[in-house]
């Protein structure tokens, strides 16, 4: 009863039951989970009990080999990478097993299989290189940042950004404006094959790229480079220097006509209008008498 005579409702526990509750639901879930994992880690290990016993049939042979601890260690090597299981390699020992553990990783792109290396500088290393491979291949600079070389992340990310801004999405924060404003001249100058165009850029890494990727140049792109066109005395800025209806590649490479001389053979009619109409640019007569002769 209450003070006041009256009858007290029965109050009901509602929060103590639903954390009762809730920590049961999270007890059972747990248990869940350690048994899914017990049987995940059961079955990994009788499969690879399977596998063991599988290669160790396979390596039976090597007993008769001419060097029975290399043939054993191919084997094993070769039973990793088709099985896709590193654990294979842990058949090995001593530098052998590092060995195959670091090809596995190789061959299968997986940084992680380098862990398990005995060899510190060679983990590194193993870890190092897919890292820089696995970056280079995602395109994405950050995923260059888990290489422990300083040197080899550097260059990891600076050959990204320098493909980004290649490809017109230059981070200015990360390599400066300077960098990416010659970035845009070298690729103009390089698709130009302008030499001239090389001359602006300020970085002297971009400026000497920017030079052997051009080359002697062709800004007219006739296929006669500058060096060429300044022996023939013809314009780089022009394919048809004389301008009698052919390139001055052809003239050089194909008539044999002067290709600063519109009508070569001074017979009144320009070299490509006789090309062009079946008569020999070169002399009196067609093409086809030429030919005949």
């Amino acid at each position: 009863m209450d003070a006041f005579g009256g009858q007290t409702e029965n109050q009901v526990p509602w929060k103590k039951i639903a954390i009762i509750g809730g920590i049961g639901v999270g007890v059972i879930v747990i248990i869940v989970i350690a048994v899914i994992a017990v049987r995940n880690w059961q079955a990994e290990q009788a499969a690879f009990v399977r596998t063991t016993e599988q290669v160790e049939e396979v390596v039976a042979n090597c007993d008769r080999a001419p060097d029975p601890e290399a043939c054993r260690a191919d084997k094993i090597a070769e039973a990793a990478q088709t099985t896709g299981a590193s654990d294979v390699c842990d058949m090995l020992g001593g530098t052998d097993r590092d060995d195959c553990l670091w090809e596995f990783a190789r061959a299968q792109g997986d940084a992680a299989a380098c862990a398990g290396i005995a060899d510190a500088a060679d983990r590194v290393l193993c870890t190092d290189g897919e890292l820089t491979k696995q970056a280079l291949a995602s395109g994405n600079p950050d995923d260059c940042n888990g290489i422990s070389d300083a040197e080899k992340k550097d260059n990891c990310r600076s050959t990204l950004l320098r493909q980004e801004a290649s490809a017109g999405d230059c981070d200015t924060e990360a390599l400066g404006q300077t960098y990416c404003a010659d970035i845009q001249l070298l690729e103009a100058a390089v698709a130009a094959r302008n030499p001239a165009g090389c001359e602006d850029i300020q970085t002297q890494s971009l400026r000497d790229e920017c030079v052997d990727g051009v080359g002697p140049g062709d800004v007219d792109r006739d296929g006669l480079n500058a060096t060429l066109e300044s022996r023939y005395g013809t314009s780089d800025d022009d394919a048809d220097s004389d301008d009698d209806g052919l390139s001055d590649f052809a003239e050089v490479n194909e008539w044999g006509t002067d290709p600063i001389n519109p009508d070569t053979d001074g017979d009144s009619f320009s070299d490509g209008t006789e090309a062009a109409g079946g008569y020999n640019p070169l002399g009196a007569g067609t093409l086809e008498s030429e030919e005949e002769e």
